[in-house]
């Protein structure tokens, strides 16, 4: 598949299969299409109420500024965009489910405006693209992740915080040593580039459709060991560097707890079955533990006047996902002042072990 996607990795300019007859009413339908699949308001950032108290901040707090980048719409756009990580190419449909769909529909559409025949094959990956940030805004944001990292491993015995923090460059691609690193970007985008062939003609169009990336993702796809992390600036770097940073460290607990799972019952388990329930105790474990751990690394700081932010962004969390987090909340609080650590120890030993510990119905 790489060597149809070679444009990711070189941006040369790409072949883009017209009928020379239809040369001029193709390329305006194309433009048309363009503004009806997939480049709506959903996809930009906007600025939260809360904005207008982060810029009463010192310059030390820039990073924390929202702004309305738009994702890339043009294979030109990208030459301003720089590419983390290897594609993803699996299990797509289930990582961004629209905007999987929005792709589909906009790549066959537009085949169809361009005459393809119906004996077509479609090729689907998903790829990091990073907008790199201001380099002061940057310096700020770096140094708030290495503190909030190290934070954490003050707090949890054994907990050991990526340690190559890299801050993304202009016109520089990040395709090679990309693993165990933390990327921080001034804003990243998911895109989804799909390539479909007439195998009649030989014709082929690439399309993709991006959306804006919020906050951090943890990605350990193709990665040999840890996977990767990318940070965006705004409101929600208050708690993505201890969030992503959690994600990435015990992403093995979860994939030790099904293998044990497997083991006890090899005729009967099935991950995908199971999925919905691995995520609730992974999300359940480290958004609270982030949450909780952030408010005390920003009290440490001496940073009490963001606090309320973070409460407010915690509180929107609405995925069905999320839903157990309170119960994680109050069971580490109950604890006292140990109770990060021993959420910890509990989780690293045995995750479902957890989850019964703060009462998820389904493991009682």
């Amino acid at each position: 598949m790489a060597d149809i996607f070679d444009f990711m990795i070189n941006k040369k300019k790409l072949l883009k299969a017209r009928r020379k007859s239809d040369k001029k009413k193709s390329g305006m339908a194309l433009r048309n299409l363009d503004r009806e699949l997939g480049y709506d308001d959903s996809l930009i950032l906007e600025v939260s109420a809360d904005q207008e108290n982060i810029e009463m901040l010192d310059s030390s707090w820039s990073f924390l500024k929202n702004s309305k980048i738009l994702p890339p719409r043009s294979f030109k756009d990208l030459n301003n965009h720089s590419l983390i990580g290897e594609p993803i190419n699996d299990d797509l449909e289930y990582f961004l489910p629209s905007l999987h769909e929005a792709t589909l529909k906009s790549v066959e559409r537009k085949a169809d405006v361009i005459h393809f025949g119906d004996n077509r094959n479609l090729e689907i990956l998903c790829k990091v693209i990073a907008y790199p940030g201001d380099p002061r805004v940057m310096n700020s944001f770096y140094e708030y992740t290495v503190d909030a990292v190290n934070f954490l491993e003050e707090k949890m015995d054994g907990f050991v915080p990526p340690r190559d923090i890299v801050i993304v460059e202009k016109d520089k691609n990040y395709l090679e040593d990309f693993d165990g690193k933390i990327f921080l970007t001034g804003r990243y985008f998911l895109s989804y580039f799909a390539s479909v062939e007439d195998l009649d003609s030989g014709k082929r169009l690439i399309d993709f459709v991006s959306k804006v990336g919020e906050g951090g993702i943890f990605i350990n796809e193709y990665c040999e060991d840890d996977g990767y992390i990318c940070l965006s600036c705004g409101d929600l770097a208050l708690l993505s560097p201890i969030s992503e940073a959690l994600h990435m460290f015990t992403s093995s607990f979860i994939d030790q707890y099904c293998d044990k799972l497997e083991q006890e019952d090899p005729d009967t388990y099935s991950f995908y079955q199971d999925k919905r329930l691995f995520n609730r105790l992974s999300e359940s474990f480290n958004e609270s533990v982030s949450y909780l751990a952030t408010k005390e690394f920003l009290e440490m700081r001496g940073a009490n006047n963001l606090i309320a932010h973070v409460d407010r962004i915690h509180n929107e969390l609405s995925l069905d996902v999320y839903n157990d987090v309170p119960l994680a909340i109050n069971w580490i609080r109950s604890k006292g002042e140990r109770g990060i650590r021993e959420a910890y120890d509990i989780y690293k030993h045995d995750p479902g072990e957890f989850g019964k510990s703060i009462g998820i119905l389904e493991l009682q």
